[in-house]
């Protein structure tokens, strides 16, 4: 079988899968990494592997660590990022696969839910919900990116989520943020049915 690449951050290198439909699967997610790193180092780290497909995941980095009064510029920022890394992967002759980042839940324990109500009675958006927003908006621009490129997307966002958009409590562990070993299998799954999907198609071409 081929090679797939993950590049990502700490959700990508936490993601326990070595192999997805007889694709053998190296792992090159980097706790803290954002988008620009990605690319900056993609050919080091995923090209050098020269693998048949790469999925991309994750940009939350660049909203957690981006002053609200930049908020638009890292924004631009992810999307000229993955611009790169998609040109660069084509170039490369290797299949883009490109997953949508997944939101966030307020973190466990009865502070944070007595804050959160308060919160909501005072009219105010708590640092979730402005997180979500923009975890959301990003994820609907590398849509349309995808699209144009006709490039398959895996939307793991609406596999964790409830229907407001925020992470479903089993598939988050305790920081709210983090993956729950719930949502992995869920994710690996999902994973497993598009990438057979895929290669049914290509077989049948």
């Amino acid at each position: 079988g081929s090679t797939i690449v993950i590049i990502g951050a700490s959700y990508a290198a936490s993601w326990p899968v070595d192999s997805i439909s007889g694709h053998r699967i190296i792992n090159r997610g980097l706790g803290g990494n954002q988008s620009f790193e990605m690319a900056a180092r993609f050919g080091r780290d995923v090209l050098s592997e020269k693998p048949s497909k790469v999925i991309i995941w994750g940009f939350i980095n660049d909203i957690f660590r981006s002053d609200p009064s930049e908020i638009d510029h890292a924004r631009t920022r992810i999307l000229t990022s993955y611009e790169e890394l998609i040109d660069a992967a084509i170039a490369n002759g290797t299949e883009v696969i490109l997953a949508t980042e997944v939101t966030i839940r307020e973190p466990a324990g009865f502070v944070n839910w007595l804050s959160n109500i308060v919160g909501s009675v005072l009219g105010r958006t708590s640092y979730q919900d402005m997180i979500n927003g923009h975890v959301l908006d990003v994820n609907d621009q590398l849509m349309q990116i995808a699209l144009s490129h006709n490039i398959m997307v895996l939307d793991f966002q609406s596999r964790l989520s409830d229907p407001d958009g925020k992470r479903m409590s089993e598939f988050a562990i305790a920081d709210g943020s983090h993956l729950s070993v719930q949502a992995y299998d869920e994710l690996t799954a999902y994973t497993l049915t598009q990438i057979n999907a895929e290669d049914s198609a290509l077989e049948v071409k």
